[in-house]
Formats: structure tokens, C-alpha cells, sequence
């Protein structure tokens, strides 16, 4: 039988490394899970392969819009409990990135009310091209705009997910496993 692990690491190795800022993500674990503790508060970035860039898999459920469903995001939802809520896992947060196009889920999902009011509050310190109400309004239109999404329904989830195995098969030269 051949290495696996040679053959996926060979396989992922065509994609392209995206870089994730972690900061905000650490910050947001600090503030609301008081048993998580970050002091470093410099820049923290990892490198993450993007297995689903531009996929013939997710072009092909793109073409069918009768498979997808409309979804607000309300105040506060995070991407996982999205999952949870339509798929019953949280596991399946990557299948809403993928089909809205969420390269960052930690800067391009919805933020909260309190997150965009210390934004704004920050960029009106920092920048200070305008007063805290402008950077505010601004920000609140522009968050407006990511609560509308849409989710690959329900029925399709494990159609999807054994496509991806599939393809990961086949590109592993493991047709028959």
C-alpha cells in the first residue's frame, strides 16, 4: 500500500498558502471565555493551505442555486453555530466559507455590535479622518451587507462532503479505498 501521508501531503502541496491573522480570533476567545488567557498582543499569523479556491466541486454547486437557502445572520452567531443550527454540527463552518466566498472567517463573517463599536472607536482614535459616529455608520452599513448569505441545504451536506473525498481519492491515487 502506498505512504498516504506522502501522497495528501503531495496533493495539498498544489494549493496556494492563505495567511490568517489570529489576533482578532485570540482577542474575541480572551474577552468572552474567561478561562482563556492571551497577553501576547503582537500579530499572530499562520499559513493555511485553500483546498477549495476556484474547485471544480464547488463551481459545479454553484451552477445549481436550487441547492442553497437564503440565511440572516442574526447578532452574535458565530460561523459554527451557524453550522450547528442548519447542519446539526459545527464541523461544516468550512462549507459556509466556501459558498460565500469567507476567505478570512475571522475579519469577513458578521461582527458583533460590541466588535464594531471598538472598531470604530479604534479607528477614530487611530486614524482619526473621522469622528466615531461616521467610522461607526460606516462600518454598521458595510456589516449589514455579510448577514445576508446563503447555506448549501441540508439534503446536500453529505453529497458535498463525499465529492471532496472523492476528488481527494482520486488526485491520492486511492480510487479503490
Amino acid at each position: 500500500m502506498p505512504d498516504l501521508t506522502k501522497f495528501i501531503f503531495s496533493y495539498l502541496d498544489q494549493f496556494d498558502d492563505v495567511e490568517v491573522e489570529l489576533k482578532p480570533y485570540l482577542k474575541y476567545m480572551t474577552e468572552y471565555d474567561k478561562k482563556f488567557r492571551f497577553s501576547n498582543w503582537q500579530p499572530v499569523r499562520t499559513k493555511l493551505k485553500n483546498l477549495f479556491y476556484q474547485s471544480q466541486i464547488i463551481n459545479n454547486y454553484l451552477k445549481n442555486k436550487m441547492l442553497f437557502i437564503k440565511y440572516t445572520v442574526q447578532d452574535g452567531e458565530t460561523i459554527d453555530y451557524v453550522s450547528y443550527k442548519i447542519y446539526g454540527v459545527p464541523d461544516y463552518w468550512w462549507v459556509i466559507c466556501v459558498f460565500n466566498n469567507i476567505r478570512n472567517p475571522f475579519n469577513d463573517w458578521v461582527f458583533t455590535n460590541t466588535q464594531l463599536q471598538d472598531i470604530a472607536e479604534c479607528l477614530a482614535k487611530e486614524e482619526g479622518l473621522y469622528p466615531y459616529e461616521t467610522y461607526y455608520k460606516l462600518l454598521f452599513e458595510e456589516n449589514e451587507k455579510r448577514r445576508q448569505i446563503v447555506i448549501l441545504h441540508p439534503s446536500e451536506i453529505n453529497n458535498l462532503v463525499w465529492d471532496f473525498v472523492e476528488h481527494l481519492r482520486e488526485h491520492i491515487g486511492m480510487k479503490n479505498v
